[in-house]
């Protein structure tokens, strides 16, 4: 009876923490967009450096809650039953999916950091003929540098949604379906960002002011 009490705390423990932990990578994810979007639009580095530290917060707490789902005894026990193996494999769709989107989120910051430092060495003065064709020159590397990371982004996007269409959040305990509605609400929102990404030269032109011939 005593192991059986303490085997029931320990899930009860083990379930509670997966929670806590998938409800901050979440509330990470959302954070990160957040300040990348301000960070943009205001032309800020240090926006985008508080993104990239939610987004590191977010990262770990969803392989802690990926890798407690997976390896934990408890969860392999609890997996096994009928009324929360559905439980434990929609924790693990849903740790995934935010892994995917870290993933995206770290390559879309460090371009953010890259085109707002860029936007920061020329603000404020009137561009010469040779300040215009350094920064022609320069949003010219980054698109190239970019361009694969942006199709990296794509396909982490993807991923996350193939992962997303494997669960039913109907039937999820209320923290579980909780957690999966904030990280919905990060997929939507990286959904309509990426659509800026897709082509960086025209986001550096649109972001600079300058026409970057194609």
């Amino acid at each position: 009876m005593v192991v059986l009490l303490a085997g029931a705390a320990y899930a009860a423990y083990a379930g509670a923490s997966l929670y806590v932990h998938l409800h901050h990578g979440g509330d990470g994810l959302v954070s990160a967009q957040a300040k990348l979007s301000a960070g943009l639009r205001s032309g800020t580095p240090e926006a985008i450096r508080g993104a990239q530290s939610d987004l590191a917060g977010a990262g770990h707490d969803f392989s802690a809650a990926y890798g407690s789902a997976r390896d934990d005894p408890a969860f392999r026990l609890l997996g096994g039953l009928p009324a929360t193996g559905g439980q434990v494999e929609a924790s693990l769709h849903l740790a995934a999916i935010g892994e995917d989107l870290t993933r995206a989120g770290q390559a879309v910051a460090q371009i953010s950091l890259e085109i707002v430092n860029l936007r920061q060495a020329y603000a404020g003065r009137s561009l010469t003929p040779e300040d215009l064709q350094a920064l022609l020159q320069k949003a010219e590397e980054l698109t190239r540098l970019y361009g694969a990371s942006a199709r990296l982004i794509g396909d982490d996007l993807r991923a996350a949604h193939q992962e997303r269409s494997q669960v039913v959040t109907a039937n999820l305990v209320p923290p579980l379906k909780s957690a999966y509605y904030r990280v919905d609400e990060a997929l939507s929102r990286a959904d309509q960002a990426f659509v800026r990404f897709q082509d960086v030269r025209l986001l550096l032109s649109q972001l600079l002011g300058v026409s970057i011939p194609g």
